[in-house]
């Protein structure tokens, strides 16, 4: 691990692409098939006891950020290939998710090189992989973050295929998102005023909020189309608020980041343009 750390601050992804198979043992050990199943199997004598399921987890962060080393690494050198071979070969060594981070890097990289689809692949992937957690009823009353593994790594791909302008590929990963139930669907339904489209972008990174906006505008603008016929030819006349918040999260506190990106979107990329 140390070795991986190491080769990946020089920036020596070769170094990095050949020792990862040296830890490849140590990973495989701490899949979750080798756990006992309870505390009782320890107890009968038959055969080598095996370890508990907390102690392969321990065992599993101390391993797990020298993937991560790896792939910052190939994301640096440029190495797309060798970020998703190691994601997928870590995925079946280990049987859990990679770090959040690591799969962030791996898609960066890739959509650097305009890889779209091969993001959207290894997103789908990662997400439907079971997380692996000790639950002994301890912890139930400590607060959960809002922030889970799911919708962190949803953001950051996002962000990285926004940043590369594969806004489409961004567009379904938050519709992927949001169907799954870890990223929010940006329109807020109100009981009083039905006219009027309301569109939430509290919380999101402006790649996230982007997609948001064009995501429910062809939405609202496809089931308005379906609900009239061919011939009646109306336009889609409905007021829409979106509501993008003062900046109190923003790098600049009370410097607003969604707003600005917000107006240039409705002015830039739709035709024709819609007035803010």
């Amino acid at each position: 691990k140390l070795l991986l750390i190491a080769a990946s601050r020089g920036g020596h992804w070769k170094v990095c692409l050949g020792t990862l198979p040296f830890i490849r043992p140590y990973v495989k050990e701490t899949h979750p098939m080798y756990a006992r199943e309870s505390s009782m199997s320890s107890i009968s004598g038959v055969g080598p006891s095996r370890p508990s399921l907390e102690r392969l987890n321990r065992k599993y962060e101390r391993i797990a950020r020298a993937l991560t080393a790896a792939i910052l690494c190939f994301e640096v050198r440029g190495q797309y290939a060798w970020a998703m071979r190691a994601i997928d070969d870590w995925i079946e060594w280990s049987g859990r998710r990679p770090r959040k981070e690591a799969v962030a890097s791996a898609c960066r990289a890739l959509a650097k090189r305009y890889r779209g689809q091969e993001v959207l692949t290894m997103v789908t992937k990662v997400v439907n992989i079971p997380a692996v957690s000790v639950s002994d009823g301890l912890d139930d009353d400590l607060e959960v973050s809002d922030y889970t593994y799911e919708k962190a790594v949803y953001t950051e791909s996002i962000n990285a295929l926004h940043k590369s302008g594969l806004y489409e590929e961004a567009d379904q990963l938050y519709a992927a998102g949001v169907s799954n139930g870890h990223l929010p669907w940006a329109v807020v339904q109100s009981v009083t005023d039905k006219k009027r489209l309301r569109l939430d972008l509290h919380g999101m990174s402006a790649a996230v909020a982007h997609s948001a906006v064009r995501v429910s505008l062809q939405k609202e603008i496809m089931e308005s189309s379906s609900q009239s016929s061919p011939d009646d030819n109306i336009a889609w006349d409905r007021d829409v608020m979106i509501i993008t918040g003062r900046g109190r999260r923003s790098g600049e506190r009370f410097r607003p980041v969604l707003r600005p990106e917000v107006q240039r979107m409705l002015t830039e990329e739709f035709y024709p343009p819609l007035g803010s």
